[in-house]
């Protein structure tokens, strides 16, 4: 996504994007966990997660160009199984 800065450090585009993802699925049924990582320092961006799924949203109405820069965000996907690796 990008978000373009005018010349007062303003966002030109101030809707706010959302992406939902699919539905997480554990082959073995086990409880999914879902980490989002590198928006903490981002107050323009929410994430806010289901059972199996989670939804980012980004106001770009509140991007300046503070924000300037790529920015990295994870997402960390896990099960509640300690799996046998031998």
């Amino acid at each position: 996504m990008t978000v373009n800065i005018d010349e007062n450090g303003e966002a030109e585009d101030t809707s706010t994007f959302e992406y939902t993802s699919p539905e997480a699925v554990d082959a073995e049924g086990d409880n999914i966990s879902i980490e989002i990582l590198g928006i903490s320092a981002m107050p323009p961006v929410s994430v806010k997660k289901g059972k199996d799924t989670f939804t980012l949203k980004v106001n770009r109405g509140l991007m300046t160009s503070d924000f300037a820069g790529d920015h990295t965000i994870t997402v960390v996907l896990g099960d509640d199984v300690a799996r046998d690796s031998s």
